[in-house]
């Protein structure tokens, strides 16, 4: 009997033994690289949305609202031009006010009427939220905990002061 001739078949067996356990690393690492891509995208058009609110932030009518909320969802290349069934979608801004008071803003209604104490001032801030539904390629979503999807949601939002 030649030398060596009785292990042909241990490269397969080792082979067999370890592919799942590489298959399911590169299935990780796949799925990990999507869902860093959406949730750049999704961030991205929060971003945007800020920036349009931004450049007019005295402007808080409907109007106004709905072209922020447009402009964040145009910004991703994952949604078609035309709106319709877009993939990200961004919710209505929401305003909000408040006294910066001292350790922590205080939460107040906003208009004319609602006035600070002596030495805070009145901050009408937004808040823009965008969302994408994350399908993994592979069914390992709970066993990453470094993914950043939760139930296959992506949510990112930006929380910013307009005055």
């Amino acid at each position: 009997m030649k030398a060596g001739s009785g292990c042909g078949g241990n490269a397969a067996v080792e082979f067999a033994l370890i592919a799942p356990a590489l298959l399911f690393l590169l299935a990780a690492a796949i799925d990990l690289g999507r869902d860093m891509y959406y949730t750049g995208e999704v961030l991205n058009a929060v971003r945007v949305g800020q920036q349009y609110a931004l450049s007019k932030p005295s402007d808080t009518s409907g109007t106004m609202l709905a072209n922020i909320r447009n402009a964040a969802m145009l910004a991703t290349d994952l949604n078609p031009t035309t709106l319709v069934n877009p993939v990200v979608t961004v919710a209505t801004p929401t305003l909000s006010c408040e006294c910066n008071t001292t350790p922590s803003p205080t939460a107040i209604a906003c208009g004319t009427t609602p006035t600070c104490s002596t030495g805070s001032v009145k901050r009408q801030m937004m808040t823009i939220t965008g969302t994408y539904t994350f399908k993994p390629l592979f069914p390992i979503d709970g066993m990453l905990p470094f993914v950043t999807s939760v139930n296959g949601t992506i949510t990112e939002s930006v929380t910013f002061q307009l005055s």
